[in-house]
């Protein structure tokens, strides 16, 4: 798979804008769309919450909680005096920093990217497979149909799925990095008419084309 990337700085495509750009920059000579769609993540909380591994997500609700039940021991407890704020605002820091981490990693990290995936569009070709990210930069990553070993389906309620393209098989040591920071495969996130676009896959994968 490659990538190309091109400055577009402050501008905003719209969907027109995109098909005309898509049309004009990035189909090879013959190429058709078959089906075309962009991501439209949700998110609520626990949208946002499973975007971390279990793992991970565990690790920092212990952290984020028993820090925070520390700060507000400590907070109970000190007296606040004009005279002496700068000892008690240094000891509250040291809990306040691993429960804002938590707070970030748990909630909004996941959350600025799950918002980041509007800008990531879709197309199914009768050659590859196009993942486009229109933002500050246009990152175009065509994938080959014969580069993908099979795939997976997931239906989100309010007519969302997502479509996983898993590669041939993975060794241990890309499994365990997979555990620990959830490396989702590359796919179709969130997506509507998932359907149609899993048969076209299917169809390719079946037939061997590419």
């Amino acid at each position: 798979m490659s990538n190309n990337s091109e400055g577009m700085g402050d501008k905003s495509l719209s969907i027109m804008d995109v098909e005309a750009y898509v049309k004009d920059n990035v189909l090879l000579e013959n190429e058709k769309v078959l089906w075309r769609g962009r991501s439209r993540p949700s998110v609520k909380l626990k949208h946002i919450l499973d975007t971390s591994t279990k793992l991970k997500k565990w690790l920092w609700y212990i952290i984020t909680i028993i820090s925070g039940l520390v700060f507000f021991a400590i907070f109970s407890t000190i007296s606040f005096r004009e005279e002496g704020i700068v000892i008690p605002v240094i000891v509250l820091s040291i809990p306040a920093f691993p429960c804002f981490l938590g707070v970030n990693f748990l909630y909004l990290k996941p959350k600025k990217k799950l918002l980041g995936m509007n800008n990531i569009y879709y197309g199914l070709t009768n050659k590859r497979i196009l993942i486009m990210e229109f933002a500050n930069e246009i990152t175009i990553s065509p994938l080959l149909y014969e580069e993908i070993d099979s795939y997976g389906r997931i239906d989100f309620l309010g007519d969302l799925s997502t479509i996983f393209l898993k590669a041939p098989e993975e060794n241990l040591a890309q499994l365990w990095i997979r555990l620990w920071v959830k490396q989702e495969p590359i796919g179709l996130y969130y997506i509507q008419d998932g359907k149609n676009a899993a048969k076209i896959i299917q169809q390719y994968l079946a037939s061997g084309n590419g």
